[in-house]
């Protein structure tokens, strides 16, 4: 990510006006930390609940950041899958999820229905959430996992994916 943030900067110079590259150069800069033992890129954006979250909060043993949508399935599936781990493993594991639901309402209904009590933002913006491009986060549902010094250990897993690596970083 980091040779095609470098050749992007040559486009720029070439084409300094162009709307694409500079939307990949913004995809590119959230992605440039994805690779073995990156970190974490700062962030800082307020829940649903009016509450502050930033990458500061995530101190746990195991830390979480996903995307989901009220209108995606999967993403759903992942957010039973992280609650079912959060009952198990208590504050060994942070999560921190954001929503793509234009309707905070439509957010907030799903979350009180599942019981999700953990730092979810959604502010109605859909993909113009800022926090999506600082984390290059670019799917639904798409994830980071990172250690409690806020070093990336995986990022865009699948479900089954997913749930393997978190169990697997609380051993047998």
């Amino acid at each position: 990510y980091a040779q095609a943030l470098d050749l992007i900067g040559i486009i720029e110079r070439e084409n300094p006006n162009g709307q694409q590259t500079a939307r990949l150069k913004k995809q590119l800069e959230g992605l440039k930390n994805f690779h073995d033992n990156g970190t974490l890129p700062s962030f800082s954006a307020t829940d649903i609940n009016g509450r502050p979250v930033s990458n500061a909060d995530l101190r746990a043993k195991v830390n979480v950041i996903n995307t989901w949508a009220s209108w995606n399935y999967d993403s759903q599936n992942i957010l039973r899958k992280l609650q079912r781990m959060r009952n198990e493993h208590g504050s060994d594991i942070s999560i921190v999820s954001i929503c793509l639901d234009a309707s905070q309402k439509e957010c907030r209904k799903f979350l009180d229905r599942d019981s999700i009590k953990w730092s979810c933002i959604c502010d109605g913006q859909m993909w113009e959430t800022p926090v999506l491009t600082q984390l290059g986060l670019y799917f639904v549902p798409d994830n980071i996992i990172a250690d409690n010094q806020g070093r990336i250990i995986a990022h865009s897993l699948n479900t089954n994916e997913l749930d393997r690596k978190i169990e697997s970083l609380f051993g047998p």
